[in-house]
């Protein structure tokens, strides 16, 4: 097998082993993923969530029933930390959902289209996506979550009340 053969096989191999392989993703990528999977997360949790609750239309007794297995089944804590994951999904979710947005409706700082350049040491394309204010309105999206998600720490697990 050739070096390009080798290299490109990644691409050819199909979706657990391709798509779901981090090795060589760019910033890109990454953000690409990390949206795709906090997306399932959250329809997950919506489905789980609607399950749940369909038992107050049964009767209140239901409801405290399905509250009670679930809290027995992971604990006090397990609940609080279920919530801060889902939490920070929602937040990393919605924040790249605006950038995306911003980006792919608004065209903001998308700049002049250009062809991208081959490297050839690694047979690669290099994109030009993610380039000067494409990649600093990632990382404020990022930041912007990360900092919402430790507040929303400080509130789960410090007995906040709104």
């Amino acid at each position: 097998m050739s070096e390009n053969e080798r290299k490109f096989k990644r691409f050819r191999s199909g979706f657990w082993s391709g798509s779901l392989n981090p090795t060589g993703f760019n910033l890109e990528r990454w953000a690409f993923t990390l949206h795709r999977v906090t997306g399932f997360i959250l329809i997950a949790y919506l489905i789980a969530h609607l399950l749940e609750t369909r038992n107050i239309a049964i009767s209140p007794e239901a409801w405290s029933a399905a509250l009670g297995m679930v809290r027995q089944l992971v604990g006090p804590i397990g609940e609080k930390v279920g919530l801060w994951i889902i939490a920070g999904c929602a937040l990393y979710h919605g924040a790249n959902g605006i950038r995306l947005i911003l980006t792919e409706m608004f065209a903001a700082l998308i700049g002049r289209p250009r062809r991208p350049d081959l490297d050839h040491k690694t047979v690669e394309y290099i994109p030009f996506s993610l380039t000067g204010g494409q990649r600093a309105l990632l990382l404020a999206a990022v930041v912007i979550a990360i900092i919402l998600w430790f507040v929303a720490a400080a509130y789960l697990f410090s007995n906040w009340v709104i």
